[in-house]
């Protein structure tokens, strides 16, 4: 049974832990350790994709090919990708919501505010952020910059398309800004930017 299961599922020492615990035994380890392994890599030799990706990939979700794309955006520096230097909207700590909702209505196509002291990020504040703030008026007068800001997440660049992209993605955003060494906003890294940079690699590999 263990071979089986390591076999199909492709997890050799899960299957040897489950029958150790349903026996209660150890003396058949070893055995079952060299059993597994044999059925795992002769499963695997004619048969390489797990059952469960196959499943997966019936319903059309490819995880090779998301791992093959995260591998390849993991080695494009962000110093390849170009930054976009329009003019954006900083923001102070002590700003108020009606100084918020009017840089966002004049940066209608800016997501991302950073929020700067002394010259330096200190924090960030999304569109989302903002449309939040700008559903509750009663909050006027009562809350500044500081109370609706996230930390001052920024991407450096020598980090590499892969982190900018899972960052993105964790904040809910489609761009950062990029900051210097002594955390000074330099410009902004978008998706459109990052695929662009991907594209421009994977052309010249080829």
């Amino acid at each position: 049974m263990g071979a089986v299961f390591a076999g199909i599922i492709r997890a050799p020492i899960t299957s040897v832990l489950i029958i150790v615990e349903m026996t209660g035994g150890y003396s058949l380890i070893l055995p079952l350790m060299i059993a597994n392994m044999l059925a795992y890599g002769i499963a695997r030799h004619y048969r390489p994709t797990p059952i469960y990706e196959a499943l997966l990939e019936q319903d059309g979700v490819r995880l090779r090919e998301k791992m093959a794309l995260a591998d390849a955006l993991g080695g494009v520096s962000l110093r390849q990708v170009p930054l976009d230097h329009r003019p954006y909207a900083t923001l102070t700590a002590d700003m108020g919501i009606a100084a918020l909702l009017q840089a966002m209505s004049e940066n209608s196509g800016q997501e991302v505010f950073p929020v700067l002291g002394d010259g330096r990020l200190i924090g960030i504040i999304t569109l989302e952020d903002l449309l939040i703030v700008a559903s509750q008026p009663q909050l006027e007068g009562l809350v500044n910059a500081a109370d609706v800001m996230r930390a001052p997440i920024s991407l450096h660049l020598d980090e590499n398309l892969r982190v900018a992209f899972e960052t993105m993605l964790a904040q809910g955003v489609r761009e950062l800004p990029a900051t210097d060494d002594e955390g000074r906003v330099i410009g902004f890294v978008d998706e459109t930017s990052i695929a662009h940079a991907y594209m421009a690699a994977r052309n010249k590999g080829h």
